[in-house]
């Protein structure tokens, strides 16, 4: 009879060490999980935070070049336009002052 209850607590004695062991492991597994999941998230992050920097820089120079070019065509609007003035003043204003004076 003591040999079985021998037995029986050595069982339990290794069941429980066995279902430390599972606890341990499953300790280290979610360790590790965790530690992969913030390095996987951190990975994404820095490919995240490039693309949008690289996306920015080129939008921005997109910006630029299209202000420019809306600055070149007002500047040859301007100049165009100063140019008829030029051409055509003297004739406006003879024009104006023969209908006062008529």
């Amino acid at each position: 009879m003591a040999t079985i209850i021998e037995q029986i607590i050595a069982i339990d004695s290794d069941a429980q060490k066995r279902l430390d062991e599972a606890a341990s492991y499953k300790d280290v597994c979610e360790r590790e999980i965790e530690q992969t999941t913030r390095a996987l998230t951190e990975q994404k992050r820095k490919v995240i935070d490039e693309t949008l920097e690289k996306t920015q820089q080129e939008e921005s120079k997109k910006a630029q070049q299209t202000q420019h070019e809306i600055l070149r065509r007002h500047d040859e609007a301007v100049s165009d336009l100063v140019k008829r003035y030029e051409s055509q003043k003297d004739a406006v204003i003879e024009d104006l002052f023969q209908r006062v004076i008529q």
